[in-house]
């Protein structure tokens, strides 16, 4: 990768935490602006925030039709607006940061990288949340959402578990997470018996033809109790298809 592409991505993922520190920012005042009676006099400050990010962010972004823009010169004084008026405007920057973020990061190189450091993340710290060896696949799953939590990761926004059913070939498929925002669906799989392997197997190999035609990435973490001994064979066979990945946490 040349150095211009390297800075490129730095650049996107310095844009992507100011953008998401602003969203944070806001959705916090948002939260508890009924509680303690707080108006919205500071939306004009936070939308010159948001445009200043978004003229940044233009560079980047190949389809502007993903965000709001607003013209800076015609801001009207906050004190010639209502409360209302300004909650109005606070609320639409809002939504506008949170469409310049998922524009942000559905930039196809930079997922090309989250989904890298996703599954890296997952390789190196997974199995050490286990202290006894899980007892089924269910369990896995549940261990992987408490990763995904200890990751800063908010379920709804950054992932959802059990979601997104749809039907192929007559048959429902649900996967066991998804990452909207990287296209991504994670399937855990176990494995602690031999007579397993053969069907784990002819799983993966249907829920690749299913699930491709609804998610670009698919991730499969397969758990092995001491079964499988040849792990770049059973990787290579699986992550033959585009966009396709698999990683195995041994106990």
């Amino acid at each position: 990768m040349g150095k211009q592409k390297i800075e490129e991505r730095r650049q996107i993922k310095i844009l992507i935490n100011q953008v998401k520190a602003l969203e944070k920012t806001m959705n916090q005042i948002s939260l508890n602006s009924n509680e303690i009676g707080f108006n919205y006099c500071s939306c004009n400050l936070f939308l010159k925030q948001y445009q200043a990010l978004q003229n940044e962010a233009i560079k980047y972004i190949k389809f502007p039709a993903l965000y709001n823009q607003y013209d800076t010169t015609k801001i009207i004084n906050v004190f010639d607006l209502t409360g209302i008026e300004q909650k109005e405007i606070f609320e639409s920057v809002l939504v506008s940061t949170r469409m310049l973020l998922t524009a942000l990061e559905g930039i196809e190189d930079f997922v090309d990288d989250e989904i890298e450091n996703l599954k890296n993340y997952i390789s190196k710290r997974f199995r050490l949340i286990f202290k006894e060896a899980p007892k089924n696949e269910y369990e896995v799953q549940d261990k992987l959402e408490n990763l995904f939590i200890a990751n800063n990761m908010d379920k709804g926004l950054d992932y959802d578990r059990e979601t997104g059913k749809f039907k192929f070939s007559g048959k429902e498929y649900i996967p066991d997470f998804i990452i909207p925002k990287y296209e991504l669906c994670i399937e855990v799989k176990y494995i602690k018996e031999i007579s397993r392997k053969s069907k784990m197997i002819e799983e993966i190999n249907a829920d690749i033809t299913a699930y491709k035609k609804e998610y670009k990435n698919i991730l499969f973490v397969i758990y092995d109790i001491g079964i499988i001994r040849d792990e770049s064979e059973i990787k290579r066979d699986i992550e033959k298809t585009e966009g396709v990945h698999a990683i195995i946490v041994k106990h």
